[in-house]
């Protein structure tokens, strides 16, 4: 049975790969609270009306349940495994490296600060272009 659903997969057409592709991103979706209530709803019919074609166009049609059903099992035991590692990872304590405080820097070490402080209040400090518009010369 295995081997048949392997020629099933080794035939394959674009639009069957297309279709899996469209399950496989909007099923887990459907599964999320990501996309919000009427997210969900569209990713879930999305996600079946994608199962229903790759199964239409998948030769014989049996073969295309079974890979639509290790898909959706391959999902949730890609689900289980994750919430397993939440979990233990979630009751032993990481302790983050602590950062020191940035040293205080003085404002007259600072430029901008320095030529904000010698211009005169109410006045911009004078505009000083980068460079002087000509090409260098090599």
């Amino acid at each position: 049975m295995i081997s048949e659903v392997n020629n099933s997969l080794q035939t394959m057409g674009l639009v069957q790969y297309l279709l899996a592709l469209l399950f496989l991103m909007s099923y887990p979706l459907a599964l999320t609270s990501f996309a919000g209530p009427r997210g969900r709803l569209h990713a879930g019919l999305l996600a079946v009306a994608a199962a229903i074609g790759f199964v239409g166009f998948t030769s014989p049609w049996e073969h295309g349940v079974l890979l639509v059903a290790m898909a959706v099992l391959a999902i949730g035991a890609f689900s289980a495994v994750v919430w397993l590692l939440d979990a233990l990872l979630s009751r032993l304590e990481f302790s983050a490296p602590r950062l020191r405080a940035a040293p205080a820097v003085a404002p007259d070490q600072v430029p901008l600060a320095a030529a904000l402080q010698e211009a005169p209040a109410g006045t911009a400090a004078p505009h000083k272009p980068a460079h002087s518009g000509a090409l260098p010369i090599a």
